[in-house]
């Protein structure tokens, strides 16, 4: 298994069979990769300018480092502690009883659904040699990489924004704002923020937004607040958080990786950190267009929207259609099939890539000529394997004349809580399920509005790209009625809402989080009886506690 590293051509690595490539117009399916997360981005022979290949090189690093140390001491903060060994491995004891330690990281700061709308694509680089490998000894890294890198599909995503979370309560000891923010070709220091947890540790959230940062130097944080956004700043050659861990061992601060594995013995830092990773072969972006993608200079570098459209006409020249995913087999099978609205196929092409390696992030597109398909006016079916996995069956309108008000709205949803049954002390996410790139079926970015409420109360209104939000620790009581309603919207209209509801701790009425409903509660909303809106008691976020929440309670009452 290893990383594609190599600029790749048709010709070289991919046996199309010859009705394919008349297919594709006889063009030769040019490779378009994205930024690779886990190999030297792009197909394309491109120098980089600066000091390191890496997206926070060293001279970056340094620079910041100088700044957090002359920055402790005029915000008088104190030295921090020399931290030996790792005293937040669950395996260790925490302290004489012997009780193992909590992980570091309850959650990863940037939000969506891995396998969805984002992945971990690159980690630490372990390798002290010139050579490179991850935790757990693959090459998803690169040299000298000091971080975990997590993508979001596009510029389209950034320009909608997507937020990033403070992963522990802690100081900004550094920041950062101002610097473009589009950046395909790298740069150099970039939007960013530093907290310092008074324990040893930093975290590092770099490549930000422009102008998204919401913290300033000094200010104390908690955890799942909101800190910045997603962006390209800095040395980046697409959006992406490079989420980086320091330790301040016995030699100063050191690159620390949070992730653990085969070769990174121990427990993980992460609550769940299987649920940040996968090897999984997925579908992670999609999209059909009337638009000749072989005619663009650099569809997948360009800081613009990709082309998308709801429905080709009968005379069209050709359908495009671009596809982006991770983990793509060792010489992959695909297999590109059109199916009329009568429900007979117009082709059904299968031949091998003849890619020699595993490559962790890809894209590419293809083109297909209307003529060849026949062209018939109702729903198409286009049908992609890869590697005989069904990556997606996508529908599309083919019609004798474009209608350019031709709209779907987005696809239904189902709001729902990661852990319904979280405490006050924990940070709360709210999520959409993914749908495998079918949130809109004429392939629109689809941007989600967050609202959430405590006891009726609007504790947070935000609309991002992201399949899933959060609210920080501390936000309610136990007990408390939390409900998170997301809507869902393409650009131009509505999708229906979706409401997920649950009590703080996980038992309505709980308020001292004790797992029974009894005397002590009663007391409780019997204290806050009358106006009260934003209350714990007030069950149904009518502004006011009253018979209607004393049955609430009662209904649940457990003695």
């Amino acid at each position: 298994m290893a990383v594609m590293k190599c600029s790749l051509f048709l010709g070289s690595c991919v046996a199309a069979p010859s009705r394919v490539r008349s297919q594709l117009r006889a063009r030769r399916a040019m490779l378009a990769f994205a930024f690779l997360l886990g190999a030297m981005p792009h197909a394309s022979a491109r120098a980089l300018a600066h000091d390191d290949h890496d997206c926070v090189p060293p001279s970056a690093q340094a620079l910041v480092r100088a700044a957090i140390e002359t920055n402790r001491v005029a915000l008088g903060l104190p030295k921090p502690p020399v931290v030996v060994g790792d005293p937040y491995d669950g395996g260790l004891a925490d302290g004489e009883g012997g009780v193992a330690a909590a992980p570091m990281y309850p959650f990863y700061p940037h939000p969506g659904v891995t396998k969805g709308d984002t992945i971990c694509g690159s980690f630490v680089d372990l390798d002290a040699t010139a050579s490179y490998h991850d935790f757990e000894c693959r090459p998803f890294t690169r040299e000298g990489h000091a971080g975990t890198d997590s993508a979001i599909r596009s510029f389209a995503e950034q320009w909608i924004g997507v937020p990033v979370f403070a992963a522990r309560d802690g100081v900004v000891v550094f920041m950062n704002d101002g610097e473009p923010d589009e950046n395909v070709n790298g740069g150099f220091l970039g939007n960013l923020v530093i907290l310092d947890h008074g324990d040893g540790f930093e975290s590092q959230y770099w490549h930000l937004k422009k102008f998204s940062i919401t913290v300033s130097l000094g200010q104390p944080v908690i955890a799942g607040q909101q800190i910045g956004m997603v962006g390209s700043s800095g040395n980046s050659f697409g959006p992406h958080l490079h989420f980086q861990t320091m330790k301040n061992g016995p030699s100063g601060w050191q690159v620390y990786e949070p992730f653990h594995g085969s070769c990174n013995p121990g427990a993980s830092d992460f609550d769940d950190q299987a649920s940040l990773d996968s090897e999984d072969l997925f579908l992670y972006d999609w999209g059909i267009t009337r638009t000749n993608l072989f005619d663009l200079p650099n569809p997948w570098w360009e800081p613009w929207p990709k082309p998308a459209d709801p429905q080709i006409a009968t005379t069209d020249d050709a359908i495009y259609f671009f596809w982006y995913v991770y983990n793509f087999p060792v010489d992959c099978e695909i297999r590109v099939k059109f199916v009329r609205p009568n429900g007979s196929v117009a082709d059904d092409a299968i031949w091998n890539w003849g890619n020699t390696e595993l490559i962790r992030s890809y894209s590419n597109w293809f083109g297909w000529e209307v003529d060849w398909l026949v062209p018939m006016v109702g729903t198409w079916h286009l049908l992609f394997y890869l590697d005989g996995q069904l990556m997606i069956d996508a529908p599309f309108e083919m019609v004798e004349t474009i209608d350019p008000a031709f709209n779907h709205p987005p696809e239904p949803i189902t709001a729902s809580f990661v852990d319904p049954h979280a405490e006050p002390g924990e940070v709360i996410f709210c999520k959409v399920p993914t749908l495998g790139r079918m949130e809109d079926l004429d392939w629109d970015v689809v941007r989600y509005r967050f609202v959430w409420r405590l006891s009726g109360a609007v504790v947070r209104d935000v609309v991002s790209a992201a399949q899933s939000d959060a609210i920080p620790r501390n936000s309610g009581d136990c007990g408390a009625v939390l409900t998170c309603t997301v809507t869902p919207n393409d650009g131009v209209v509505d999708g229906a809402p979706s409401m997920a509801t649950m009590a703080i701790g996980g038992v309505l009425g709980d308020f001292n989080c004790d797992d029974s409903v009894n005397g002590d509660d009663l007391g409780t909303l019997l204290g806050q009886w009358g106006n009260c809106p934003g209350c714990a008691a007030d069950f149904n976020g009518d502004g006011v506690v009253d018979g209607d929440d004393l049955g609430s309670l009662l209904g649940g009452w457990t003695g």
